[in-house]
């Protein structure tokens, strides 16, 4: 999907488009640093890990998993792609690059800010002995 991404932005680039301005150079750079980064990290995770006697010890990451990090890390592979097809249409579709880092901070507010910022204070278990000598100290007053 790629590869074929890229073969296509350059023959309609240079069919329609003879000059490239440094804009869409530096952008393809940007997407091609994307491609790569998001290419190592889901060859890292899915890495098996051997024992000293070729026994496996772990499989590594089922890149497959429902709500597991490699979807995620397949749709900024996808979005990229998208993005960069689109912009043959209209150079603005660029822009659609900045909903990967909008859809990070939203996933981890949701997930990480939020919980942590309106968790609700921990109530203190009293046993029966302190709310019985609670409950006279209330009677005499």
């Amino acid at each position: 999907m790629i590869f074929w991404t890229n073969v296509v932005f350059f023959v309609v680039r240079s069919i329609f488009y003879p000059r490239m301005s440094y804009g869409h150079i530096g952008l393809f750079g940007m997407t091609a640093v994307i491609y790569i980064c998001c290419f190592q990290f889901m060859r890292y995770i899915a890495r098996p890990t051997f024992g000293e006697n070729g026994q496996l010890i772990d499989a590594g990451v089922d890149l497959n998993m429902q709500s597991g990090v490699g979807e995620h890390v397949k749709d900024i592979l996808i979005w990229t792609c998208v993005c960069q097809v689109l912009s043959l249409i209209s150079s603005y579709f660029w822009f659609l690059l900045l909903l990967i880092p909008g859809r990070f901070g939203w996933m981890a507010w949701r997930s990480i800010i939020s919980p942590w910022l309106f968790q609700q204070a921990p109530v203190e278990e009293v046993s029966e002995k302190k709310q019985r000598k609670l409950e006279r100290k209330m009677m005499r007053r």
